[in-house]
């Protein structure tokens, strides 16, 4: 049992991170007043998502949040509870 709730705490912070970077890189690509090179300046805001990398950071970040809200609840419940969904979108 205690092996499964450090495995879950460490899940947590990974995910926790994964979600905390993608944010941060996202609202730094939407900045206009930090991009200085020229051939990517037309790719700032929205014209940043037309990028396949983009995206899938963000979907990458999606599937870690809802693995937060059942990292916890698995701490929560001491046992490790988590549907086959959720995991397949994380690897997906």
């Amino acid at each position: 049992m205690k092996t499964q709730r450090i495995c879950n705490v460490c899940s947590l912070i990974i995910n926790l991170s994964i979600v905390y970077f993608t944010i941060s890189a996202i609202a730094y690509s939407f900045r206009t007043d930090v991009i200085i090179d020229d051939p990517w300046y037309g790719f700032v805001g929205f014209a940043s998502l037309k990028f396949f990398t983009n995206l899938s950071n963000i979907l990458v970040a999606i599937a870690s949040f809802i693995l937060v809200i059942y990292n916890i609840r698995s701490l929560l419940k001491d046992r490790a509870c988590y549907p086959d969904w959720v995991l397949k979108l994380k690897y997906l």
